[in-house]
């Protein structure tokens, strides 16, 4: 009897969740379709937003960084093969991984050396002894999970900014 009346909430739960993100998607694809700074930086934004909740926002707006990002990749590398110039705008997927994701989403490979250098703890140096060699490919899930920086106020505005930091200082200093 109680599952009868547990499950109903937990798929209205499920339902409420879904609504969330499919608007949040929709948000992205409509807002997003001129690609300049300032919608990039929401970008970065809404991604880590969803991160901070658990959810991997990069495979959730995937739909909307085909749409952003996919057109400017084959047209840099079609200008570079014809001319032999490089293209001068720079905000693509690649700029993005190299630059802004240093160490996965949130800049963590520079959480990581701080938790290996100044942790008192020896759970959380291990967290970082473990997440330094992913985080040195982007894969940040080990620490942004173990640490854990989902729903915690405390590291939620590093991860956040950090990455908006990255873009800005990256972008202007090009």
């Amino acid at each position: 009897f109680l599952m009868y009346l547990i499950f109903p909430m937990m798929l209205d739960a499920c339902q409420i969740r879904s609504m969330l993100v499919n608007a949040i998607v929709l948000f992205a694809i409509r807002f997003l379709e001129e690609k300049r700074l300032r919608n990039i930086i929401i970008y970065i934004l809404l991604i880590h937003v969803l991160w901070c909740f658990g959810m991997q926002g990069n495979n959730i707006l995937e739909v909307v960084a085909n749409n952003i990002f996919i057109d400017e990749v084959y047209a840099n590398t079609n200008n570079y093969i014809l001319t032999g110039v490089t293209s001068s705008d720079i905000l693509n997927r690649s700029f993005l991984s190299s630059f802004v994701y240093i160490g996965g989403t949130g800049a963590i490979l520079s959480l990581v050396i701080a938790l290996l250098i100044y942790s008192k703890k020896k759970n959380i140096k291990v967290i970082g002894k473990l997440g330094l060699l992913p985080s040195i490919f982007n894969v940040s899930e080990i620490v942004v999970f173990g640490v854990p920086v989902v729903l915690n106020p405390i590291f939620i505005i590093p991860f956040i900014f950090s990455s908006i930091a990255n873009l800005l200082i990256s972008y202007l200093y090009k």
